[in-house]
Order: C-alpha cells, then sequence, then structure tokens
C-alpha cells in the first residue's frame, strides 16, 4: 500500500491537472514459516542495494465535454544501504543513480530535466518493521516538474518500504497500515492519506531465496491545490487499489511490489468543476 502513495500526487501542467520476483536456502525455514508463522523484519545490509522503480499514470479529464487524456511514465533507480543503528531503528544511505520522466498530452511530449538528481545522495531512518521514521533529508530535495510546479524526494522516500505486521504472522493472517504523507511549496499543496490491510498469502523459494508473499487492498483520499494561469485549481479524489509485494524472511530484505490502482475524483475551479479519472501502476523491484 505505501508504494501506492508515491505516485498518486498531483502535477498541475498549464491548465491542466496532471498528475520476482527476483529470487524469494533451506527448506527447512519455510517448513516452519508455514507450520508456526515467522516475524518478519527489516536486516537492511551495509551495501548497496539497487532497486529499479517504474510508474505509470493514465489520466482522463472532463473538461466540460472537452476530453483531456494525460499519460505519465516515471523511471527510478536507487541504492541503499544500513548507515548505523538508531536505537530501534537503522540509520540508512540512499543514493539516486538516475531518475527520469515523460509527460504526454494532447499531442505533446514533455521531459523535465531532472539531471540535476543524478547521483543526490542523503539519510533517513527506518524502523525495522518498515517505518519511516526521519525523512526529513529527502523531504528537503525539491525539484521542477514543470515551470509552475515543484515536487521533492520526500513523496516518493517517505513511504518506500512495506509496513510489517510486528508480530509473528501465518498464512491467511491480516495486520493494517495508514500512511499520511504532504508536500507544501507556498500556496500550492498535496496531501495523501491511506489505509490498507495486507494478508500473508503464501511461502515460496524463488531463486534461492526463502519469501514471504504478501497482498494488499487499499482506500484514502487525496486533497490539493495548485494553479494555473493565475486560477486556482483544487482536487479533491478516493483513491482505491491493491497490490502483491514479495519479502525475503531469512535476509530481511524487500524484493518487489506491484501496485495497480484508481482515483476518481473532481478539479474545482472559481466558476465550475472538471472529473478526473486517473489509473496508475508501480513496480518496484530489486536488481540482481
Amino acid at each position: 500500500m505505501k508504494n501506492i502513495i508515491q505516485f498518486i500526487r498531483i502535477f498541475f501542467f498549464g491548465s491542466t491537472a496532471i498528475s520476482l520476483i527476483v529470487g524469494c536456502g533451506t527448506q527447512n525455514i519455510l517448513t516452519k514459516a508455514n507450520t508456526s508463522g515467522v516475524l518478519l523484519e527489516y536486516k537492511f545490509p551495509t551495501k548497496n542495494q539497487n532497486y529499479q522503480q517504474s510508474q505509470k499514470i493514465s489520466q482522463v479529464i472532463d473538461a466540460y465535454g472537452q476530453i483531456i487524456n494525460i499519460g505519465i511514465n516515471q523511471e527510478l533507480n536507487f541504492s541503499v544501504k544500513k548507515n548505523s543503528g538508531a536505537g530501534e531503528n537503522d540509520k540508512l544511505d540512499l543514493k539516486v543513480n538516475s531518475m527520469e520522466m515523460g509527460i504526454n498530452t494532447q499531442g505533446q511530449e514533455i521531459k523535465p530535466d531532472l539531471s540535476g538528481l543524478k547521483d543526490k545522495q542523503f539519510s533517513m531512518t527506518v524502523s525495522k518493521f518498515g517505518k519511516e521514521v526521519d525523512t526529513h533529508e529527502a523531504d528537503a530535495i525539491v525539484y521542477a516538474v514543470s515551470q509552475e510546479e515543484n515536487s521533492n524526494l520526500g513523496l516518493i522516500f517517505d513511504t518506500m518500504f512495506p509496513d510489517l505486521p510486528g508480530k509473528v504472522v501465518k498464512k491467511g493472517n491480516t495486520w493494517n497500515s495508514n500512511d499520511s504523507i504532504s508536500f507544501r511549496d507556498g500556496e500550492k499543496y498535496t496531501i495523501l492519506v491511506m489505509g490498507g490491510v495486507s494478508t500473508l498469502t503464501d511461502f515460496a523459494e524463488i531463486d534461492g531465496r526463502k519469501c514471504a508473499k504478501v497482498s494488499s487492498v487499499y482506500d484514502g483520499t487525496m486533497k490539493g491545490k495548485s494553479f494555473a494561469q493565475g486560477m486556482e485549481l483544487n482536487i479533491d479524489g478516493k483513491i482505491s487499489g491493491s497490490g502483491t509485494w514479495y519479502f525475503d524472511i531469512e535476509n530481511g530484505i524487500f524484493i518487489k511490489d506491484n501496485t495497480t490502482g484508481k482515483t476518481v475524483g473532481k478539479i474545482k475551479i472559481p466558476d465550475g468543476e472538471f472529473t478526473l479519472t486517473r489509473n496508475f501502476e508501480n513496480t518496484t523491484e530489486l536488481q540482481k
């Protein structure tokens, strides 16, 4: 559920709202997990792990019968490693290896210049159960999406790691998670509030890794304000979706997440409102 927050951010472009299984080693561990359950915990290694994240958004805006289609594709490659312990938590060092975004709308393709993010490094503190405790360094890295809109790395990394249950779980057990995230840029803002239910659905040995397979369903709300050509735009939407992710139970490593969902809402302008429908897909995967 957490990764869904990363790409249901609000982008207003001009007068338009824009918005593995890799390997999951002995059968005894899986047998024990099936029999007595397992306590899932992150064990961040002290050497870099590289992840590739792909995000796709397909958005339709109905502006009084005029249909506006917008497609957004984003590719992010980053590395993460443990720096030190921080009480019950871990301090992590992260680096953006590369990041690209493409926006297609009304027959035009826009590619924001994100080259300044290459090799950006920052730290964050995360608990052994996946709670991002301190992300202020990511929040402080701001970049331009367009001439009118900014974003920051916190909107991506503040909810990067899936929440673990914090207790021993067996197949079929569920746990709840709740997340909220906000970004403000002057009078503009984005606020996301999400709730989800995760279910441990299976254990499997895949490519030498012993993995827990977890399915999640979620819903939430998205609110925001921006401006286009001097006009105030306010968005109010409902979010729903589902996802599946994999966690290496022996090494404590997040392996892969795939999430899909939908936002249905309205963009309010001073003299009326537009309807908004947004479908999205996110995949984050550990690189071999």
